[in-house]
């Protein structure tokens, strides 16, 4: 009794791979399968490992990535707390007079640094938006 097996074409089909790829993985021996004249045929069993396997590594893709977006987003929401904290004491310190020490080129290079700072940090979480985004479609 043979067992079933699918022509390398659906195969592919099924796998998500080009026939050309799923050939080469047969020729190699990494897939089971047979020929019959001139056509290939892929054994039904070894798609559902290879189904597995890809799934697998995909999982394990989609793990990793989670965590590093979610090491980026706790970096990004660092970085506007501490934004917030800058703007709080730059609106702060425009209440009370300016003292001595604190010129106003000094001023300025505050203000134009905190504003780079909002500027990055606003790219940075449009640029994730944008991302979360396509990977969700």
């Amino acid at each position: 009794m043979t067992t079933p097996a699918l022509p390398l074409s659906e195969a592919a089909q099924k796998l998500g791979i080009t026939p050309d790829a799923l050939r080469m993985r047969w020729r190699r021996g990494k897939i089971g399968g047979f020929k019959r004249g001139r056509r290939v045929f892929i054994r039904l069993s070894d798609i559902a490992e290879q189904v597995t396997e890809h799934n697998d590594l995909k999982l394990d893709f989609l793990v990793a990535e989670n965590a590093r977006l979610c090491e980026q987003v706790d970096r990004l929401l660092r970085l506007q707390e501490r934004e917030q904290i800058l703007r709080q004491q730059f609106q702060e310190s425009l209440r009370s007079p300016v003292p001595p020490a604190l010129t106003s080129d000094a001023l300025v290079r505050r203000i134009e640094k905190t504003e780079s700072q909002l500027t990055a940090l606003k790219g940075a979480v449009g640029q994730l938006i944008a991302w979360l985004d396509k990977t969700r479609r």
